[in-house]
């Protein structure tokens, strides 16, 4: 049986620079929240962006890139990994979520770690006011 694919508008997204090793990024990933890294090609075309994206801010380039989904309760968040081939140290994260405010909340734990923020844009969800009452 075919896995299915999830098409789904990505709401936040952001690019840190770690420069530390893998066991020590997935620590500070698990820290902050998130579950274990998990391999996943149900989120395939998403990871096609982020790489898209990714070279276009100008990393990734030369380097092994690793990809997976972490949860935070219950919610994925999409997470690139890109490595030096040298020194096998993780040099970049790329985090991308389908909830509003998510990916904000999570940078400032991963910042609490001295994970360098590059990049971040996370939509937040507009509030409705609530029903009109009428003039008094």
């Amino acid at each position: 049986m075919p896995m299915r694919t999830v098409s789904r508008a990505l709401k936040g997204i952001a690019v840190f620079y770690v420069g530390k090793d893998e066991k020590v990024v997935k620590i500070d990933l698990q820290v902050s929240g998130l579950g274990p890294l998990r391999p996943s090609s149900r989120y395939s075309r998403y990871f096609r962006l982020l790489d898209d994206f990714a070279l276009n801010i100008g990393i990734g380039k030369g380097l092994l890139k690793e990809d997976g989904v972490c949860y935070f309760s219950s919610k994925p968040v999409l997470c690139r990994l890109y490595r030096d081939p040298v020194t096998w140290r993780i040099e970049y994260v790329v985090l991308a979520a389908f909830q509003p405010g998510l990916i904000a909340r999570l940078t400032g734990k991963l910042e609490e770690n001295y994970w360098k923020r590059v990049f971040l844009l996370d939509i937040a969800s507009a509030r409705h006011p609530s029903a009109f009452k009428g003039w008094h």
